[in-house]
C-alpha cells in the first residue's frame, strides 16, 4: 500500500504545483485514505497532510513529498498527464500552456524518453511558431500525445 500511497501523493503534489489540484482536493483524498487505513499502518506524514488545509502550496507540496514509499516515475507521470488531459478537455484555449508544461516536465526528467519519446520536447513549438504548424494541427497533435500517454489520475 505504501508505494501506491506515495504514487498518489506524488501525482497530487505535482498536480497542485501545476495549478491543477487544489489543496481542498488533497485534504479530501487524505481524509479518505486515513478512513480506510488501520491506525498501525497509517504513516504519520499522512496526518500532517490531513491538517494542511490552511497552509501554502509549498508547505503542502513538502508534506506530500515526505509521504514514505517509492513512486513509479512513469506511472505517476502518466497520471499527471491525465490531470493535464482533464484540464485540456474543459480548457482547450490552454493548449499552448499545456504543451509548454509537457516540455518542462520532459526537460526535468519527469517524462523519460524511453517511455514517452521525444515528442514532448516539440509540442510547444507547434503552438508558439505558426511557421511550424497551424493552430488546428497543434491542438490535434497535443490531443494525440495526451491520448497516447495519459492515464486517468484517479485521485
Amino acid at each position: 500500500m505504501t508505494d501506491q500511497l506515495k504514487e498518489d501523493a506524488e501525482v497530487l503534489r505535482r498536480g497542485m504545483l501545476l495549478g491543477l489540484v487544489p489543496v481542498a482536493r488533497i485534504v479530501a483524498w487524505t481524509d479518505r485514505r486515513i478512513a480506510g487505513t488501520a491506525a498501525e499502518q497509517l504513516p504519520t506524514q499522512l496526518l500532517d497532510v490531513a491538517i494542511s488545509g490552511g497552509r501554502t502550496n509549498s508547505v503542502v507540496a513538502a508534506l506530500l513529498a515526505d509521504v514514505p514509499g517509492h513512486a513509479d516515475v512513469v506511472r505517476a507521470s502518466r497520471r499527471v498527464l491525465g490531470l493535464l488531459a482533464e484540464w485540456y478537455a474543459t480548457h482547450p484555449e490552454d493548449g499552448g500552456w499545456i504543451a509548454r508544461t509537457i516540455y518542462h516536465l520532459a526537460a526535468a526528467g519527469d517524462l523519460p524518453e524511453d517511455a514517452f519519446g521525444t515528442e514532448a520536447y516539440s509540442l510547444d513549438d507547434l503552438f508558439a511558431n505558426p511557421a511550424v504548424s497551424t493552430p488546428e494541427q497543434a491542438h490535434a497533435d497535443l490531443l494525440k500525445f495526451l491520448q497516447r500517454y495519459a492515464d486517468v489520475p484517479a485521485v
